[in-house]
């Protein structure tokens, strides 16, 4: 396979094109030099012979016409090298858009401008490479390659074009999300335990499970690291790889998703497991756009991207004979991308988002369960009559404090269980008293029902907390005053 970077492809194209010009120049001067007719001695001949008819032949140099001939039939093919070599390859896809003046004179840059400018780069782009055209509209994708081969840097191009040429949004399943989101470049990624809620594999799980519905709207979905999820048939992930890939060879047209598998092989152990059919994986090598990744490996073992690889169009046999080789553009290149467009992206609003709302995956069993416990905790008239009360909110009226202000709503039948309560509501009723002290009190009113000091205070507390009255602080240290909540004359009467 003979693959082509940016610098080399252009001095070839170079080269192609000034060789082809030099033979084509050459054998045209050859052809036309032969017959030769331009000597002064030539045309007088031909002149006498013309004068007395007589037949003239000038003196040819058949080795200099066929010499013509060959030269120009080598410079015409030799230029049409030279013109596939030289498309156009943009070097880089950073935007440069044209200011809008305002008003005031000011200079700015819409964001239309600049979507603009984008899109007409991102189509010179497309226009120098049709593997990556033939990528875009694809409902499937297989980015197969080792570790380092670039798959995530191709995936994450590929979502990011789609949703700047055609607003599509991007649904990105990663479980190793926590040390590649700065790889990804737009769309919503699911499987950050450093963020969401659940585990990354819980995430993935739900996420693909809500994706599994019809979209009005054209949607990219990325599995990376699809190779480990069927390691284990038992597991969650395991246990989604035949619908996933099912869903590559039969749903994802009519649910307009277009899917991207990234696998570290081609075996289809490598596709979802082998828990698979194989009918299925092979169905889906056959439907989908496959792009083979190359790696080289330095002498520590460590990965290295090398811009090759090799392109099958959709609908033909995963056989090598069906693979064109190329090699990636230089805006492809991992960090590229990011690099020269990715504070236009900040101001287009598109980025990666991590989702951290996806809960735990559960059981119907499960989730029903819940569902009863808290109907019957919650459904009970107990606790729907405390909520009644507490909707209908505070009355008004506490003529103690010469002010208007709030009263609570009081359950008098739990107030009514207090000992003692009773006795001292209707002896603040009968003095109308609204504040009291509680040394005063027990001096008093305690002493004539038996109570101490730490009696009138753990009847206060209890009275406290049906919502009576408060406990007043002067130093924020001693609870000493005790005022009501109500006005005395609003107390029942219990004679």
């Amino acid at each position: 396979m003979l693959y082509l970077s940016d610098v080399v492809q252009k001095r070839l194209a170079w080269t192609a094109t000034g060789i082809s010009a030099l033979l084509l120049g050459a054998g045209g001067f050859l052809i036309f030099t032969n017959p030769q007719m331009g000597s002064q001695d030539s045309i007088l001949r031909a002149y006498a012979a013309g004068r007395t008819r007589e037949t003239y032949q000038s003196p040819q140099r058949y080795t200099g016409r066929a010499l013509g001939y060959v030269s120009a039939a080598l410079g015409l093919p030799l230029g049409a090298v030279g013109v596939v070599l030289s498309d156009r390859q943009p070097q880089s896809l950073t935007p440069t858009p044209i200011p809008k003046v305002l008003p005031d004179g000011r200079l700015v840059v819409t964001e239309t401008a600049l979507r603009s400018e984008l899109q007409q780069q991102i189509s010179e782009l497309l226009y120098a490479n049709d593997w990556l055209r033939a990528c875009l509209k694809a409902h499937t994708v297989i980015l197969c390659g080792d570790m380092g081969s670039g798959k995530t840097t191709i995936a994450a191009a590929i979502a990011l074009i789609r949703e700047l040429l055609w607003g599509w949004e991007t649904m990105i399943l990663d479980p190793h999300a926590d040390s590649n989101l700065s790889l990804w470049l737009n769309g919503r990624v699911y499987g950050s335990e450093q963020v969401g809620k659940a585990s990354s594999e819980q995430q993935i799980f739900k996420a693909w499970r809500l994706s599994r519905q019809r979209s009005e709207h054209h949607r990219s979905i990325v599995l990376d690291e699809f190779s480990s999820w069927g390691a284990d048939a038992k597991s969650s992930l395991g246990s989604l790889t035949p619908d996933v890939v099912k869903h590559g060879t039969a749903d994802a047209r009519k649910f307009l998703h277009h899917t991207i598998y990234l696998v570290h092989g081609e075996e289809n152990g490598m596709l979802g497991g082998s828990h698979v059919p194989t009918g299925w994986q092979a169905k889906l090598k056959q439907r989908a756009v496959g792009i083979r990744l190359i790696a080289d490996y330095d002498e520590w073992g460590q990965p290295n991207f090398t811009g090759k690889a090799a392109f099958k169009p959709a609908g033909q046999e995963w056989v090598d004979e069906n693979f064109q080789p190329f090699a990636m553009p230089k805006s492809l290149k991992p960090g590229v991308l990011k690099q020269q467009i990715g504070t236009h992206l900040e101001i287009l609003g598109i980025g990666a988002d991590v989702d951290s709302d996806v809960d735990c995956a559960v059981s119907d069993t499960v989730r029903n369960g819940v569902d009863t416990l808290l109907e019957q905790t919650f459904d009970t008239p107990e606790f729907l009559e405390r909520l009644e009360r507490i909707a209908r909110g505070p009355v008004v009226g506490h003529p103690s404090e010469g002010l208007a202000a709030s009263e609570p709503d009081i359950d008098w039948r739990q107030v009514q269980r207090i000992p003692k309560a009773i006795a001292l509501l209707t002896y603040l009723k009968k003095k109308a008293l609204g504040e009291i002290d509680s040394r005063k009190l027990q001096q008093n009113w305690g002493r004539h029902h038996g109570l101490d000091a730490s009696g009138i205070q753990t009847l206060l507390d209890q009275l406290a907390r049906c919502s009576v009255g408060e406990w007043i602080t002067a130093d924020n240290t001693q609870l000493q005053g005790w005022r009501l909540r109500v006005s005395p004359k609003n107390l029942p009467n219990w004679d």
